[in-house]
């Protein structure tokens, strides 16, 4: 039983794990629609640097810069989604009597430190750069997936939104500071924090999204 825990909390969040549950069913969790505040994350060009590493080197360096993401969201009470390649899903999923501000704010801190943990990361002479979107809004979440093979993950527009927002580039700016810093926030993301956090990301950019059009980011 020991064993078998470890195996499941390896591979499935605790907040996931919570919902198949409660769902009482051995098979699928509910659906629902609730506010939650999602992380996108990725590791800038990592790409190219794997091309000159041994393939061993390379999975140590994955490792450690998806540890030292996933430490301080998980210190933050954050749950981590899926890893996808060098990128990472997270999100903060608060109870329905519970306010989206605590849960931005603990994002918000969990992304800070991710950054500075992954500049202390080096390949060669290069340290790594982190890039983080973050975004509150209503998301639907559940199992999602085939007949034999599904997942428990959150979808929908305000999940794009937040993928878009790490992925935003100089050349998708249309309106404002062209050089974005490592932590994007969306508009709706920032309303929530408390005055001095808003201040410390007071850069406003209008950036062209793919398949969503002009979105606000805060850096």
């Amino acid at each position: 039983m020991t064993d078998d825990t470890r195996i499941l909390h390896a591979y499935m969040n605790e907040y996931a794990l919570s919902r198949r549950l409660q769902s009482g069913s051995d098979r699928v969790a509910d659906y629902r629609v609730d506010r939650a505040v999602v992380w996108f994350s990725d590791v800038v060009n990592f790409s190219r640097y794997i091309l000159d590493l041994a393939p061993e080197r390379t999975a140590e360096v994955v490792q450690r810069f998806f540890n030292a993401q996933t430490q301080p969201i998980h210190d933050m009470g954050g749950h981590i989604d899926k890893f996808v390649g060098d990128g990472l899903m997270a999100f903060w999923a608060p109870e329905a009597d519970e306010l989206v501000r605590p849960c931005c704010e603990a994002a918000l801190r969990a992304a800070e430190a991710a950054v500075a943990a992954v500049r202390r990361i080096s390949i060669g002479t290069e340290a790594l750069d982190l890039r983080i979107g973050l975004h509150a809004g209503l998301v639907l979440s559940g199992d999602f997936g085939s007949a034999t093979r599904h997942q428990f993950t959150l979808i929908g527009p305000e999940v794009n939104k937040a993928a878009r927002l790490e992925q935003v580039h100089r050349a998708d700016i249309r309106e404002g500071e062209a050089m974005v810093g490592p932590i994007r926030l969306s508009a709706e993301f920032r309303a929530e924090l408390s005055a001095p956090l808003r201040r410390r990301y007071p850069h406003r950019s209008i950036a062209e999204a793919k398949n969503i059009g002009p979105i606000e980011v805060y850096h």
